[in-house]
């Protein structure tokens, strides 16, 4: 979801509305009722380490 919002150039702090509204549009499915992901979550989702060049070229 959150790599969603950022492909679509949508705001992270969308991702504070996200939860409530799938629940209300999703409300007989488990996964909605479960999504827990925000604001302050889905940014240390997209944070990824920077690997080392060597181990990024090598085949």
């Amino acid at each position: 979801m959150t790599a969603g919002l950022v492909v679509h150039n949508v705001p992270l702090a969308f991702a504070d509305h996200l939860g409530p509204l799938l629940k209300d549009c999703f409300g007989d499915s488990k996964t909605a009722q479960d999504y827990r992901c925000a604001r302050t979550k889905g940014p240390s989702i997209l944070t990824v380490p920077k690997l080392p060049r060597d181990i990024v070229t090598s085949k």
